[in-house]
């Protein structure tokens, strides 16, 4: 079964910059480090509030576009696994749960000065 881990964002939600996979890496090495030595990949099935990234070939991890995704996501993460079983269809466990960091705000304030997408 495909697994989820989840990230949790900081930084201003009136300008959106892409994360990239060097920064996916950088969170699992902070926070997930048994996590930290797969390959990440971003993936074009993001959606409108997460940002998708494949971590090897068993995991994906999601990444809250704004700050206004967050309470989203948190509410996904808590229910899920209490309706999970009454669904038609399989739904991914939620495997670490990220905490929110700088690095995604400094990265936002680097993309706007040098005008750069991630």
């Amino acid at each position: 079964m495909m697994g989820s881990v989840t990230a949790t964002s900081t930084g201003d939600a009136s300008s959106e910059v892409t994360p990239g996979p060097e920064l996916v890496s950088r969170l699992l090495r902070g926070q997930v480090p048994h996590l930290a030595h797969l390959p990440v990949r971003e993936i074009s099935t993001s959606g409108s509030s997460n940002w998708v990234y494949r971590l090897g070939e068993e995991l994906a991890a999601r990444l809250p576009r704004t700050d206004g995704y967050v309470n989203d996501l948190k509410t996904e993460v808590r229910w899920l696994p209490h309706i999970a079983d009454r669904l038609p269809f399989p739904v991914p466990r939620v495997m670490p749960i990220g905490k929110p960091t700088e690095l995604r705000r400094d990265h936002r304030r680097h993309d706007r000065r040098s005008r750069r997408r991630w």
